[in-house]
């Protein structure tokens, strides 16, 4: 038994509790823990391990000891010993208090040196208090557990302040990981955690989350693979949380937005359903006179049934009102099942002003997120007609016309030296879906041959098979493009046969095209950078430089 408790029971001794407090045993392996022979520690009657005790922990210990002196219990405590080197050991005294064949009370103590985790711990601690962003730990099992999150993040997440007998939020989401996440976001999550742990290199970017209270953040970060002091693989993440930045540069993205729509509609109206109201954000000199009508109306939110009846409904021919009046009735009903791949709706009608002058409209529900729409209309002709030869069509199909007057040619300039970009009539097209920008790119990468659904896959999704999944995701960018294109009464530049899309080259100026002309006015375009954007774009870009130093030499 005494070679059990010398070698096999880290740090065991016995306190005697009774009037004279001291240490009655003391193991081997506690006298090794502190540099003395176990002789040592009880030759003293004890003495010596209370002198041992940290001056500022001894009331921490004291009280500890008086808690053990009133009855038979197991009790823990942490504190700091000096060592015979003069060396600090923080300890975690686990003690069972019982009564020996006298009588007397004696307490049973595990003695454990905790420094390692208690300096770790004070790292973290610091981390907390000092590191601007948040910090996470968590395993790499597939659906990865928390085992540690700092203040920072907690805050970042909204995670309210446990009060006695209430729920901690937070112990929902340390089992699950993936419960932060949007579903949306949760396969490119999964697939950073892949990279990382396959190759062991970290990966920075930006991820969408879910707060505690249900709205999103973005945060700017990295995640990395470590192994923590049981051996254990991990993955860390430092982040900062960027969503104002975020909902600032998506606002700015929006108002560019809405200003290349205004050189395309004559009148654009933004319905806030989040707040059902509805305000007039533009509206053109030449729009058959409602200048005049909305100048005072611009930016000045009004309730949204009741605007769009006297300001939309209002002015438009008799026998269209009824059937506008369905297809705004419609959209608001609807709107949330609206697949945001499918054509926006439009409508085409007559607006009616003073004198009985009457113009042909078409218009068209942009989205802008879940809540923020855009009706856009413009007008199809300047010349009158009588309202009785007006017809209305809610059309499903067709493309909408790119300038106010149908006259006017429409120049499309694509840039590919640097990072990629189509202008329209020296506007660039702010593309709401990057992944239909791409598209787009590689169909100019491709000069004017056929691109097939396989083909643009493996670019646009270069780690993952042709499968069901991807080619449904691939109709899907392919549509938005359709739409964009069309939206810019452009949709002529792709021409689609077959399931197979290219560039029509002779509708579009490209730097690319007439680099490789060979031109000489065109021969000091290509700089050293093509497609930025793209990896894939190397092997093109490949071709150019070696064209270029061939050239040069």
């Amino acid at each position: 038994m005494d070679e059990i408790l010398n070698s096999c029971i880290g740090g065991f001794h016995i306190y005697s509790l009774g009037k004279n407090f001291g240490v009655s045993f003391a193991s081997k392996s506690l006298g090794d823990m502190l540099g003395y022979s176990a002789n040592e520690l009880t030759n003293t009657d004890g003495g010596l391990y209370l002198s041992l005790i940290f001056p500022s922990d001894k009331k921490t210990f004291f009280d500890f000891v008086k808690k053990l002196c009133s009855g038979e219990r197991s009790l823990s405590a942490e504190y700091r010993l000096i060592k015979k080197d003069g060396s600090l050991i923080y300890v975690r005294d686990t003690v069972s208090v019982r009564r020996s064949d006298s009588g007397e009370l004696e307490g049973y103590s595990v003695l454990t040196d905790i420094t390692d985790i208690r300096n770790e711990n004070k790292n973290l601690s610091f981390l907390n208090d000092t590191m601007p962003c948040g910090f996470m730990k968590y395993t790499c099992d597939k659906q990865p557990k928390i085992t540690y999150i700092n203040k920072q993040m907690t805050e970042i997440l909204r995670f309210p302040r446990v009060k006695d007998g209430e729920m901690d939020y937070l112990d929902i989401y340390r089992d699950n990981i993936f419960l932060m996440i949007p579903i949306e976001e949760r396969r490119r999550f999964s697939l950073y955690l892949n990279r990382v742990y396959s190759v062991g290199a970290p990966v920075a970017g930006e991820i969408t989350v879910l707060r505690c209270d249900g709205t999103k953040a973005y945060l700017l970060g990295w995640v990395t693979k470590h192994r923590n002091e049981n051996g254990e693989e991990e993955f860390q993440s430092a982040c900062v949380d960027i969503t104002e930045r975020h909902n600032i540069n998506k606002e700015h993205e929006i108002k560019r937005y809405i200003k290349a729509l205004s050189d395309v509609y004559d009148e654009i109206f933004q319905f806030d359903y989040s707040e059902n109201t509805v305000k007039c954000i533009h509206a053109t000199e030449n729009a058959g006179g409602s200048s005049e009508l909305f100048k005072w109306l611009i930016n000045m939110p009004m309730q949204m049934e009741e605007a769009v009846e006297k300001w939309v409904i209002g002015r438009v021919s008799e026998n269209d009102a009824d059937r506008l009046r369905e297809f705004f009735s419609d959209f608001s009903r609807n709107r949330r099942f609206l697949d945001p791949d499918s054509k926006p709706p439009t409508i085409t009608y007559q607006a009616v002003y003073a004198g009985g002058e009457a113009h042909t409209y078409r218009g068209i529900f942009l989205r802008i997120n879940s809540t923020l729409f855009l009706f856009c209309c413009r007008m199809l002709s300047l010349e009158s007609t009588q309202p009785s030869q007006s017809a209305n069509i809610i059309s499903e199909a067709g493309s909408l016309p790119q300038k106010k007057n149908e006259k006017e040619k429409t120049e499309v300039r694509i840039r590919t030296f640097g990072y990629f970009d189509i202008f329209v009539n020296g506007r660039p097209i702010p593309f709401r879906s990057q992944k239909s920008k791409e598209l787009f790119a590689l169909l100019v990468d491709r000069r004017g041959g056929y691109v097939s659904s396989d083909e643009a896959i493996s670019f646009l999704w270069e780690d993952e098979p042709v499968n069901p999944v991807t080619l449904a995701r691939y109709r899907k960018v392919a549509l938005r493009l359709k739409n964009i294109l069309e939206e810019y009464g452009i949709s002529d530049v792709v021409e689609s046969v077959d399931g197979k899309r290219r560039i029509v080259v002779e509708k579009v100026n490209c730097d690319l095209y007439d680099y490789l002309s060979g031109k000489e006015e065109y021969s000091q375009l290509f700089k050293g950078s093509y497609l930025t954007n793209y990896s894939w774009g190397e092997t093109t870009l490949a071709e150019l430089s070696g064209r270029y130093y061939t050239d040069a030499g």
